[in-house]
């Protein structure tokens, strides 16, 4: 098993590497299309006291990975330290979560009470004897326009807050099978490259992003799906024999440049870009040309993609099933890119 020692070795704090890890994890969720993207260190109030913004199908999470084993598990008023700084990201309704080594049984508790009851009072009738008072002293470390919270805004703040509690050992071991499954290649390499890359980007990275970064460290290729051993060779054939077939009607001496391709890429690549773009035109204008070359930039960026030829197909085939009955079907003559 790899260590995962990344780049500093012993001159970085354990801390550091911690910190490290977890901003790996999630970015592998990135990759498995868990997450959408993610910010590393915001500038000014955006970036108070957390690591890093990630995007989830569900709306944002702020986060914060601590570790530090010498002081013994987390205690409330320990902890309201974290709570206090995360306060900004609480009183404009995004969500954090505190990653720590060595846990904080009481405030995960408390969280896990909130999380139960629906209202105030179902809360509070959930409570053990001493915990209104733990409950007090974690929401004094809150505020509303400056203005300590009530009981009503902190049960509702800590709702929004999750613990996990992950030691050093289990968040390193996590970390190297998960980029084990996702990559072949030195998984040590893989994450030491992806700690410097992150390091020079502080915008917002989107998986692409990740993903060609990765593509290209030496000796590293990505691995098929999880379960499915040819669903990436399946969708690369597609491109494959999409592109030889615009070849073959080609002129021998060749097209000339097609800037629409490269509009198209730009759009498609766009972290505000549209999902679905539209290529249209008449019969001859070029359509297959200036998609083939999409195709041809998008796979060499990392993405994904597939070629399907619809020609003469009808309404009534919308599914791919359908789709490869009509090519088996010996009274039509379409094929099948």
């Amino acid at each position: 098993m790899n260590q995962l020692g990344l780049p500093g070795g012993r001159a970085d704090k354990a801390g550091n590497l911690y910190e490290d890890w977890w901003t790996a994890l999630r970015v592998a969720d990135l990759l498995t299309g868990k997450a959408s993207a993610i910010r590393l260190e915001p500038p000014g109030r955006a970036g108070e006291g957390i690591e890093f913004e990630v995007d989830e199908p569900d709306g944002p999470w702020c986060e914060q990975a601590k570790d530090v084993p010498s002081q013994g598990e987390w205690s409330i008023v320990r902890v309201g330290k974290i709570l206090k700084a995360v306060n900004g990201h609480l009183e404009v309704g995004k969500r954090v979560r505190l990653v720590l080594s060595t846990g904080c049984p009481k405030l995960e508790d408390l969280i896990t009470r909130a999380l139960a009851a629906e209202t105030l009072a179902e809360f509070e009738e959930a409570l053990t004897q001493k915990q209104p008072s733990e409950f007090a002293s974690v929401i004094r470390n809150w505020t509303v326009d400056g203005k300590p919270v009530d009981e009503q805004t902190g049960h509702q703040y800590l709702r929004r807050v999750r613990v996990e509690h992950l030691r050093r050992d289990e968040l390193r071991r996590m970390v190297s099978q998960t980029y084990e499954r996702l990559f072949v290649g030195d998984a040590e390499m893989i994450v030491s490259s992806l700690r410097g890359y992150l390091g020079d980007h502080l915008e917002r990275i989107t998986p692409i992003q990740i993903r060609n970064h990765l593509i290209h460290l030496p000796g590293v290729r990505p691995r098929l799906l999880p379960g499915d051993q040819t669903t990436h060779l399946a969708l690369d054939s597609t491109v494959k024999r999409f592109a030889r077939r615009v070849t073959r009607t080609e002129p021998a001496f060749g097209l000339a440049s097609q800037p629409q391709s490269a509009k198209l890429c730009d759009r498609l690549s766009a972290v505000d870009g549209p999902q679905i773009v539209v290529c249209e035109g008449g019969a001859g204008s070029g359509k297959s040309t200036v998609v083939a070359g999409v195709l041809a930039h998008m796979t060499r960026l990392g993405w994904p993609a597939a070629a399907v030829s619809m020609d003469r197909m009808d309404a009534t085939i919308q599914t791919a099933k359908a789709r490869a009955d009509h090519r088996t079907d010996p009274s039509t003559s379409d094929t099948a890119v």
